[in-house]
């Protein structure tokens, strides 16, 4: 569901995401969800809100950030720019914003994997989310009733 033609149910539930995230959007994920706004609005109530920000959350979120930065380390070749390579072509203020993007993005990205982890843990149960390569463990368990009981199953 498009941000820009969704009803305000659907409006309001993506403003909450990007509230508890510190986001400038939601994700595709979320978008797609958003055809569910019910759905959507329990999975943010039950499974997401509870662990956004926690201590153990934040952990979880540095810890795949590192994780992602060693499997990187490891390719064949540089990715990415490197440093001296901005200073040479970019102002101070300009290299200070592709920082600030790449950030967010690093975060982005990690969220959007844990809450999804989450979901599935919710739908599934906790041994499927930890089947996951990036894991729930270091995430309070969901005590939560299984999404799916409460919503049906999608598609």
């Amino acid at each position: 569901v498009d941000e820009n033609t969704a009803t305000a149910e659907v409006s309001a539930l993506y403003e909450r995401i990007k509230s508890m995230h510190c986001h400038h959007a939601p994700s595709s994920d979320y978008r797609v969800l958003a055809n569910y706004p019910d759905y959507l609005r329990i999975a943010l109530d039950d499974a997401i809100a509870p662990v956004v920000r926690t201590p153990q959350y934040d952990a979880r979120q540095r810890d795949l950030i590192v994780e992602a930065r060693r499997w990187v380390s490891g390719f064949p070749a540089p990715v990415g720019v490197a440093p001296e390579e901005l200073t040479n072509t970019c102002k101070p203020h300009e290299i200070a914003g592709l920082i600030g993007i790449l950030f967010m993005s690093q975060r982005f990205i990690a969220d959007i994997t844990m809450d999804i982890i989450r979901l599935k843990q919710a739908f599934d149960g906790d041994a499927a989310a930890m089947a996951s390569p990036f894991g729930a463990a270091q995430l309070p368990r969901n005590t939560s009733p299984k999404l799916a009981s409460r919503t049906g199953r999608i598609g």
